[in-house]
């Protein structure tokens, strides 16, 4: 996907843009390509380890994929969707 890619070369521009990761994880995860879009979560995250954004995509991701292994141990960050449990 076009979107994709654009987002990928803002990234090889300037590797802190968090926006264009979390991005690019939207449009992966539409693409139902998980893998990619949890990496592109936790870059965001090992860059800003207060990205609400970022650790609600995340959950969400572990929520789809029915981690619920993973989903429960993240704590309260996630405390929104532990509730649909």
């Amino acid at each position: 996907m076009k979107e994709s890619k654009d987002y990928s070369k803002a990234l090889l521009i300037d590797e802190h843009l968090l926006p264009a990761y979390l991005n690019r994880a939207v449009v992966r995860e539409r693409l139902k390509n998980m893998e990619g879009a949890m990496a592109d979560c936790n870059a965001v995250i090992r860059l800003n380890m207060f990205s609400d954004e970022a650790f609600g995509l995340r959950g969400y991701l572990y929520y789809q994929q029915k981690n619920l292994e993973e989903l429960v141990g993240l704590g309260h960050y996630h405390l929104g969707i532990y509730n649909l449990l």
